[in-house]
């Protein structure tokens, strides 16, 4: 079964509404800005997201928040997860950035209980990050 197959058939739902809780950081002034709240199993899970164009799915999102938790958790450090995604050591927005990942992910594992490994298996990564940078700082 694919990412996607499982997100549907898991019947994880978005409610997708036009802005954000935050600012959109730099990398991202001229993306759109979407406040998003995945429901599973009555578990809610809120973030921000920003695309180019087209509001995000269920899937997107959270595909998106998953492969920033696994390069988080494959890193040891902040200083190994910045060389491994290319930022510098001294960026403080890099350090923000995975500061927050950091702090979202015991928020993910509760919102997919014991089903969280099972999405893990099955992700592949999204083509664009829309939370992380898409520049190198």
């Amino acid at each position: 079964m694919t990412f996607d197959q499982l997100v549907v058939s898991e019947g994880i739902s978005a409610e997708i509404k036009t802005g954000s809780l935050q600012p959109p950081p730099a990398p991202f002034v001229h993306y759109r800005a979407w406040s998003v709240t995945l429901r599973y199993n009555g578990q809610r899970f809120l973030t921000d997201y920003f695309t180019p164009y087209f509001p995000p799915t269920a899937v997107d999102v959270l595909a998106t928040v998953l492969f920033e938790a696994q390069s988080v958790n494959r890193a040891a450090t902040f200083e190994r997860w910045a060389i491994d995604c290319g930022y510098s050591t001294d960026s403080r927005w890099a350090y923000q950035t995975w500061a927050q990942i950091h702090g979202m992910i015991p928020k993910l594992k509760r919102f997919l209980g014991a089903s969280y490994n099972k999405f893990v298996a099955t992700l592949n990564p999204p083509p664009i990050l829309h939370q992380g940078s898409p520049e190198k700082t």
